[in-house]
């Protein structure tokens, strides 16, 4: 059913004419404050319209953290490595520190001795490796460097000992591995020699130091885990470690300071916040900051649920809600003259004009679909409007957040021909390829339920849900 499924050449065309198409006509604005009551309301009035709009002025949810941050510098314990541990380090890891020759290897792999042998003659007699090889149809690899332990481990001992037997510049004796017979030509060999415990000792000591000041701060990090678990307050805590506890102002979930949108939290506390809203109050917890290096303990304060405040307190905020509440449903009014103004003939800027306020003049609009559709996906309300009413017709729409209203005035829809090597409708068939594969699938599958009949496994469909509920 989806193989090969196209928009049909006349709904591409239609839909290539709607890209087209151009639409002219004018949008006005009638602001709510413009139309806005300039007294102070009485007391009923404020009192009904908190009720009523209560829901608009719901704070959230608030919490006040105490905080304080522990690292390295809070260590009780010496943790600089010692002679005697850098001498066992060193020891450890001798193999590490013996002399070693890396070699720069050029490889080739055949699958018989005859072939490896023969190979090697030729290069012997004078022939480049990788010509050989490309002449035989094979192709060569280049390795290195690397020691014969490294290079045992992937092709075998067998292999690796040939080739680090070989002199530099020298084809190895062929030897066999899982993969076959390798022809090895040794290009560089590199003589590591034996580094000494002096020399090293700096190496070792910064190593020792990271690991110790790791598993000190571990052991460190586990005891304040054991004493916030054992009930200790979170500044009795703070004190032993000798660290100073920050209190923050109220922060809602999103981590902005409430009531200062300009003020940021400290940054060690981002990744905490989502932790800390859903705790309790009074329980500590740590969080790692810098992995072996910085901790963070913190706990929950203060809790100020999500509410809507005392009318005293945010009154001249609701007065301006009032106000702009009273000048929409007045601006609706407006509007709506406005419209029946325009019906009997009068022009869109006499209409507006004929109000008693002074409002903004209307904005022209003379744009096709592809201009609109390039601003993305935020479509002006108003735009949006006009390009689905009918030519002809005037409408209001609300602006949002009680703003006002919109006049929205359609002139004239022009729709131009279109023409058949129009590289619209080759993309248009493109474009809407996907959506006619999944609507003929959706068919097909409508058709084949309906014919062939459905049986359900009622069982198994509620032992199913009954496991993705966490039922038993």
């Amino acid at each position: 059913a989806l193989s090969g499924a196209q928009l049909p050449q006349k709904m591409a065309t239609r839909y290539a004419a709607l890209l087209r198409e151009r639409r002219q006509g004018a949008v006005g604005f009638l602001p709510a404050a413009a139309f806005a009551p300039t007294g102070e309301p009485s007391a009923a009035q404020i009192d009904d319209f908190y009720k009523a709009n209560r829901a608009d002025y719901i704070r959230p949810e608030r919490r006040v953290l105490r905080y304080a941050t522990f690292g390295l510098a809070n260590l009780d314990t010496d943790v600089t490595p010692t002679a005697a541990e850098i001498a066992a380090r060193y020891q450890r890891d001798r193999q590490q520190y013996a002399a070693r020759e890396d070699r720069t290897l050029t490889q080739l792999i055949v699958p018989t001795q005859d072939a490896a042998n023969a190979l090697r003659q030729r290069v012997a007699g004078g022939a480049s490796l990788e010509t050989v090889a490309r002449e035989s149809g094979f192709n060569t690899t280049r390795l290195g460097p690397l020691d014969q332990a490294a290079y045992s481990a992937t092709v075998g001992a067998d292999v690796a000992k040939a080739v680090f037997a070989a002199a530099r510049g020298a084809i190895a004796q062929p030897a066999r591995s899982a993969l076959g017979w390798h022809v090895v030509r040794v290009d560089a060999v590199n003589r590591i020699a034996e580094r000494s415990l002096a020399s090293v000792t700096p190496e070792i000591t910064a190593t020792l130091l990271a690991e110790k000041r790791a598993a000190a701060l571990a052991d460190l990090s586990a005891r304040v885990e054991e004493q916030v678990a054992s009930g200790v307050a979170f500044t009795q805590v703070a004190e032993q470690l000798g660290v100073t506890a920050n209190t923050t102002p109220p922060l809602t979930a999103d981590g902005r300071v409430f009531g200062s949108p300009t003020q940021s939290i400290a940054p060690q506390l981002r990744g905490a916040l989502a932790t800390a809203f859903q705790m309790e109050e009074g329980e500590p917890q740590i969080a790692e900051i810098e992995r072996g290096a910085t901790y963070l303990i913190f706990e929950v304060a203060e809790v100020t649920p999500s509410a809507a405040p005392p009318l005293a307190e945010i009154r001249p905020q609701v007065v301006q809600g009032w106000r702009l509440g009273e000048g929409a449903k007045r601006a609706q009014a407006a509007a709506d003259r406005v419209i029946k103004r325009m019906k009997s003939g009068t022009s869109f800027a006499d209409a507006l004009a004929a109000e008693k306020v002074a409002l903004p003049a209307a904005d022209t609009v003379n744009l096709d679909r592809q201009q609109l559709l390039q601003q993305g996906q935020q479509i002006p309300p108003p735009l949006a409007l006009l390009f689905s009413m009918a030519e002809g017709t005037t409408k209001r729409l609300e602006a949002p957040n009680r703003l006002g209203w919109f006049v929205v005035d359609l002139d004239n829809i022009e729709t131009p021909q279109v023409a058949a090597d129009d590289p619209l409708i080759a993309a248009a068939r493109q474009q809407l390829r996907g959506a006619i594969g999944d609507e003929l699938a959706a068919q097909l599958t409508k058709a084949v339920r309906k014919e062939m009949g459905v049986e359900t496994n009622k069982a198994a469909i509620d032992a199913v849900r009954r496991q993705l509920a966490g039922e038993n």
